[in-house]
Parts: C-alpha cells; sequence; structure tokens
C-alpha cells in the first residue's frame, strides 16, 4: 500500500513543477547538459544530453537514454515530447539502455530542465533526471 504522505507530495511536486514551468523557445533549450538520475546511486556519473533546435515547435534530444540517436520532441503544452513510435522511429529500434519509452522535456525552476521517459505499462515515469545546461 502506497503511503498517503507520498501521493500528497508527488501531487505537490507536480503542481510546483507545473506553476514554475515555462517552456521558452528551442533556443533557450539548446545546448549541452550533464542530466543526473533522480533516485540514483550518487556515485553515477551524469548523463551527457545534446539538445538542438530542429524548427520553432521542434527540439532534438541525444543521450545515453536515445542510444546517442536524435530524437524529435515535438512542443506539447509546457513540455517538449516523443511517443514511444516516434522515439523507435528515430531510432530504429528500441532505446537499448530502456527499451520501449516516450519521452518529454520540461523547464524546471533555477535554469534546470526535467527530461523523463514512460514505458508504455508503466503508470509513472520510468526514470526523472535534471538536466543543468554546461
Amino acid at each position: 500500500m502506497r503511503h498517503p504522505t507520498r501521493n500528497l507530495t508527488t501531487i505537490l511536486s507536480l503542481t510546483l513543477l507545473a506553476a514554475c514551468a515555462s517552456l521558452g523557445t528551442p533556443e533557450d533549450s539548446a545546448g549541452t547538459y550533464r542530466c543526473f538520475l533522480e533516485n540514483a546511486d550518487p556515485m553515477m556519473p551524469a548523463i551527457p544530453t545534446r539538445v538542438t533546435k530542429i524548427d520553432d515547435d521542434t527540439i532534438g534530444v541525444a543521450s545515453w537514454f536515445t542510444d546517442q540517436a536524435v530524437v524529435p520532441l515535438r512542443k506539447e503544452g509546457n513540455s517538449y515530447r516523443a511517443s514511444v513510435q516516434e522515439v523507435t522511429a528515430a531510432i530504429g529500434q528500441p532505446p537499448l539502455p530502456l527499451g520501449e519509452t516516450a519521452f518529454a522535456w520540461t523547464r524546471g525552476s533555477g535554469g534546470k530542465y526535467i527530461m523523463t521517459g514512460k514505458r508504455p505499462r508503466d503508470t509513472e515515469a520510468s526514470f526523472k533526471a535534471v538536466c543543468h545546461k554546461e
């Protein structure tokens, strides 16, 4: 059974993230990042991630998460997103480290970005990484 405080904390965190998030333009996101997986071993090194502008509504993300392939993410509300099918089409196979995963890139507070991935059968994000621009 889930702890009720954890559910409340999750709801409050997501609400705060949505309130603070202003996506900006693809130019704002473009750059090189050091991403850290949430709840990972503190000794795990940063995951280099490169974000490029594709057009006014699309960014490209290349990282260990995408097997180094550039995956286009389209602007949807306060984030950029790619479905499992779009990720698989960009890579040519499911991302090796994670299996079939849909991705989202969202601006967080303090100039950080949040990258999340969700596998089709998961009810919550499969992973969450906080990314700091270099």
